[in-house]
Order: structure tokens, then C-alpha cells, then sequence
């Protein structure tokens, strides 16, 4: 019996032993398996992480190339003018012979240093500011000297519009390019003034949105129209106080090219970065049977 104990125990010991061992094993296996785990999680943590980050740095503003203004928008070519006008010439008598044209359209076609942008003039609901727009485009044609006169003869003579620069530019609240004033200051006029007409086109009360396309004329105040004219880019509310003269119907693309430049100094009101130069304005008629809808969404 006593033998049999002995052996039992030292079978007991011995079965310990290798328990011991296996478990041994198995925590030093499932250590290197941790780790192994451990790392691939860390390796790829790192691949994530720099990708992530490769992502975003094409994200940021800081690592962007910042966009630059060219002078001129490219894809209308534009052409320097060295010459400008400064003074605005003097008609105290205004448009007084210019007849409109019945049952056609009526329009001018300003030539400018970035390509041609056509206005449809509202000749039926603002005559006299038509009128008006129309004397001074063609100020600038041939004319025919009196015969008998030492200079007779045909000769070009410099038009009111003829190489003048838009002058001013709103980029926030309203959206308009300003032309028409040789002075370039905003305050030259042509010796005579209009009155409000057209007032009502685009509807009433204290705002209204005059849409992208519409030309109206600038003022000083009530009956105050002379030579300038506001060229809108973008929908911008506007008390009605502004005679709606026409619509862009070609062109309108250039004016918003120059409105990309923005304002100069970096403001939202003053004269633009790129400069916009009328070097000719001509008026046209066509034989179209009805004038073109103001609201028509035909500016190009």
C-alpha cells in the first residue's frame, strides 16, 4: 500500500509538472500573439494617420497655390488703352433732334478692350433716356462738314463714350458695374438731364430685385439722368428709383469676368482691379417685331 502511495504521488508530481509547463507555453504564445497583433494595429494606426493627414493638407488654404488675377480676362483677350478721355463733353441741349424708330429694336453695342457687349434698349417704356443714349453714341460718327467750309470734307470726331473707362464696381449687398462718365469720378455728366421713366418695370415698393442683365441709369436724385448707366452682374435689391433702359443680350459674361477681379484696395465699392474700356459705342436698330422682354433672361 505504502508503495502504491508513493508512486501515486510522484505520478500526481509529475502531472503537475507538465501542467505547469503547458500553461507555461500557452502565456508565452499568447504573448508573442499580442504583440504581433499590437504591432499590425500600429502599423496600420500609422499608414491611416498619414494618409489622413495627406488629405487634409490638400484641403487646407495653407497649402493651396493661391489663385492669381491675371490683368485681363484671358478668354476675352483683353487689350491695353493707353489713351483715356477725362472730360466729359458738354450738350446743353441735349437729344432734342434724335426720332426713334417705330416697331423696331433699339439698341447700342459697346465696344470695349474685352469684347463687344450688346444692350436691347426699352425704347417704348423709356424714350427719352433711349434718346438720350443714342445722341451720345453717335457723337463720335462721321460727320459731314457745311460745303463751302475750309475743312470741308467728312471727319471723325472723338464720341462722348469713346475710349472711358467704367469706373465703379459693387461686390456685396448690390451687384453692378457703373460706366458712362469720361471724368472717371462718377460725378461727369453730359450738360443735360432726363427724366425718371420705367420706374415701375420690375415691380413696387421699397425694394425690388433688379436681375442679372437689366442696365439702368444712374442718378443723383430724382429726374437726374445724364450719361451713366449701371450694368447688373447678379440679382441685387434696389429701391425702384432707377430707369430701367434695357438689357444686356450679349456680352453680360465679360462684366462678370471684370466683377471676378474685384474692387481695388480690397473693398466692395470703388473702381475695379481689371479694367473695362468703352473705345467705341455704337447704336443699332433690328427688325425685330416686339422689344425684348426686360425680364427675359437673355443676357449672355
Amino acid at each position: 500500500m505504502a508503495g502504491s502511495r508513493r508512486e501515486r504521488e510522484l505520478a500526481k508530481q509529475k502531472l503537475q509538472r507538465q501542467l505547469d509547463k503547458q500553461a507555461a507555453t500557452a502565456t508565452k504564445s499568447r504573448g508573442r500573439t499580442i504583440a504581433v497583433i499590437a504591432g499590425v494595429v500600429v502599423i496600420a494606426l500609422i499608414v491611416i494617420g498619414a494618409v489622413i493627414a495627406k488629405a487634409n493638407s490638400g484641403s487646407t488654404t495653407a497649402s493651396r497655390p493661391t489663385p492669381t488675377i491675371s490683368s485681363a480676362p484671358v478668354a476675352y483677350k483683353c487689350t491695353p488703352v493707353t489713351k483715356l478721355q477725362t472730360v466729359a463733353k458738354q450738350y446743353p441741349n441735349g437729344p432734342e433732334n434724335i426720332t426713334l424708330a417705330q416697331g423696331l429694336t433699339l439698341g447700342v453695342k459697346l465696344k470695349t478692350n474685352c469684347g463687344d457687349i450688346t444692350i436691347d434698349l426699352e425704347s417704348q417704356s423709356a424714350p427719352e433716356n433711349t434718346k438720350a443714349l443714342i445722341f451720345l453714341a453717335n457723337t463720335g460718327a462721321s460727320q459731314v462738314l457745311v460745303p463751302g467750309d475750309q475743312n470741308s470734307g467728312v471727319r471723325q470726331v472723338e464720341g462722348y463714350f469713346d475710349n472711358t473707362a467704367c469706373h465703379r464696381l459693387t461686390t456685396a449687398g448690390i451687384y453692378v458695374l457703373q460706366c458712362g462718365d469720361p471724368t472717371g469720378t462718377g460725378g461727369g455728366g453730359p450738360g443735360f438731364k432726363t427724366k425718371d421713366e420705367n420706374l415701375t418695370a420690375l415691380g413696387t415698393g421699397s425694394s425690388v430685385i433688379y436681375p442679372r442683365g437689366i442696365v439702368a441709369m444712374a442718378n443723383a436724385g430724382p429726374n437726374t439722368n445724364g450719361s451713366q448707366f449701371v450694368i447688373v452682374y447678379k440679382d441685387s435689391p434696389l429701391p425702384p428709383n432707377y430707369t430701367v433702359i434695357g438689357e444686356v443680350t450679349k456680352g453680360l459674361n465679360i462684366v462678370e469676368s471684370i466683377a471676378k477681379g474685384g474692387v481695388q484696395g480690397g473693398g466692395t465699392d470703388g473702381n475695379p482691379k481689371l479694367s473695362l474700356i468703352l473705345k467705341k459705342v455704337d447704336s443699332f436698330q433690328t427688325q425685330s417685331v416686339n422689344n425684348p422682354n426686360i425680364i427675359g433672361g437673355k443676357a449672355g
